[in-house]
């Protein structure tokens, strides 16, 4: 419990010194989801050695519907697929269950 308290002074003095002289300056705020910034449009992850000269574009995903539960990662390597995993999961499992498979074995 005293941890928690200590956790949600520390994000008080934050806010307030990130806002301290801005008038009207919303920090967090709720937004419509149609509004939200699709991932994919924000990271770009992109590994280049200039003395190779290569590009890694990395994706995974996760998903559930009424055909099964899965979840998988693709990498490309200079624009070509080098590297595919998918993983059948069981029916039980939700969706987001299906996108932290992926960051724990991976």
């Amino acid at each position: 419990m005293h941890l928690r308290i200590v956790i949600k002074v520390e994000e008080a003095a934050n806010i307030y010194r990130t806002t301290k002289d801005k008038k009207n300056l919303q920090v967090d705020h709720e937004t419509d989801q149609k509004d939200w910034t699709h991932p994919a449009d924000t990271v770009d992850i992109c590994d280049s050695n200039d003395s190779k000269g290569y590009t890694i574009h990395i994706y995974k995903n996760g998903s559930k519907n009424e055909n099964g539960v899965g979840s998988g990662i693709t990498i490309y390597t200079n624009d070509k697929r080098t590297h595919q995993i998918k993983y059948k999961l069981h029916n039980s499992c939700s969706n987001n269950q299906a996108e932290q498979l992926l960051y724990s074995k991976h």
